[in-house]
């Protein structure tokens, strides 16, 4: 077995393989990596990154590790596990280093040598190793999923000519054919000719065959209700087409029927007809945000796009922000993400502190263990519940 060093040589010099032990991992080694792209204000938040075992409750070797995967050297963090269960005792009967060995061996494909190491772990451990996952049919899978995801894009600041280009870029990703995601909430005010131009164009993308998913409707309702109690007809029409557009594209007949009315009266025409929508625009408001488990979690989680996270402003910021805008438990799905680099976990500690200041809570699942190992290191964990995989 190439594994063999994970046996222990028995008291009559016969290769046996030493009991079950549960160790808890060393601490205290005093080693320290360098981070000098980073430092840690007395507030709290990140402009860099203190590393230190003490801090992070690993072992020097899977520190190591985590720390290689993370910059793309897959290689030498197998190497500097391999070495350090080769020489420490402590360390060959750990749980977590045999499983970053296996989500390790997992990520570059190494079947054989995950295979040998589960008939090990089987011996040493004596409870069943994890599983072998096909990622590459995994890949596949969630491609043809992606495909079929709405995509997010949010309205922001006031409602007005000068941010038309809001306007534009959202009618053109409505285009791309999976649907578009729009949010609604952050809208602060409206002005009649940003109402004239959102109207024209949602006209446009509810014509076309996309699904459009509303995400914060209520906050313009109330943006635009409040325009029409302000100014009743000294405001442009358009005001009232959007607010009886946004309750058509709902299915809010009753709503829809009696703003309609005082449309007719107040503007001196027929009512507008209520015209069911060719497809309804599915809302994310209300109940649907607050939905919990029965374990206190949401409902819904986010499963973050993309296999890695890199930079300082990756992608998965914005989908972050975007969802947690709309929730007080923000439950992060991480089983997609076979990657974290250094400086995109010092971006996730500075985005999940300011979620935790504003009273928001972080959970994080379906992490690897290279990964999970990173964020303890960088200390996400101060600010995030790491959920364990389940077969660990």
């Amino acid at each position: 077995m190439v594994f063999s060093f994970f046996k222990k040589k028995g008291g009559d010099g016969s290769d046996q393989p030493r009991p079950a032990a549960r160790r808890a991992p060393a601490k205290g080694s005093g080693s320290r990596v360098s981070t000098s792209d980073f430092e840690v204000d007395t507030h709290g938040t990140l402009s860099s990154i203190q590393v230190s075992d003490a801090e992070s409750g690993l072992t020097q070797a899977a520190e190591e590790a985590a720390i290689l995967y993370a910059n793309g050297r897959a290689d030498a963090a197998v190497d500097a596990l391999l070495r350090g269960v080769a020489e420490s005792d402590e360390l060959r009967f750990n749980l977590q280093a045999w499983f970053m060995l296996f989500d390790l061996f997992q990520l570059q494909g190494m079947k054989k040598e995950f295979d040998e190491l589960a008939l090990d772990f089987v011996v040493a451990f004596e409870r069943s190793a994890p599983v072998w996952v096909d990622l590459a049919a995994e890949d596949a899978g969630a491609a043809e999923q992606n495909k079929a995801l709405p995509v997010p894009y949010a309205l922001t600041g006031t409602l007005c000519s000068q941010n038309g280009k809001q306007v534009a870029t959202m009618e053109k990703l409505a285009r791309l054919g999976s649907g578009l995601r729009l949010d609604l909430g952050k809208i602060r005010a409206v002005e009649d000719e940003g109402c004239a131009e959102l109207h024209r164009a949602l006209q446009r993308v509810a014509a076309g065959s996309q699904n459009l998913i509303l995400v914060g409707a209520g906050n313009l309702e109330a943006l635009l209700r409040k325009k029409i109690d302000e100014r009743g007809t000294d405001c442009d029409r358009a005001v009232w087409l959007l607010l009886l557009q946004i309750f058509q594209l709902q299915g809010k007949q009753s709503d829809f029927e009696g703003l309609s009315v005082d449309y007719a009266v107040g503007y001196e025409v027929s009512p507008p007809s209520w015209e069911p929508p060719a497809r309804l625009a599915v809302s994310e408001d209300g109940a649907a945000y607050g939905a919990k488990t029965e374990d206190g979690a949401d409902a819904e989680s986010l499963p973050l796009k993309g296999r890695v996270i890199l930079g300082p402003n990756p992608p998965q910021l914005n989908e972050i922000s975007n969802y947690a805008a709309l929730r007080t438990l923000v439950n992060l799905d991480f089983s997609g993400i076979r990657r974290v680099d250094f400086v995109a976990a010092g971006a996730l500690l500075n985005m999940f502190g300011s979620l935790t200041q504003a009273g928001k809570g972080i959970i994080i699942h379906g992490a690897n263990e290279l990964v999970q190992a990173l964020f303890h290191i960088v200390g996400i964990n101060q600010f995030a519940v790491i959920a364990r995989n389940k077969q660990h």
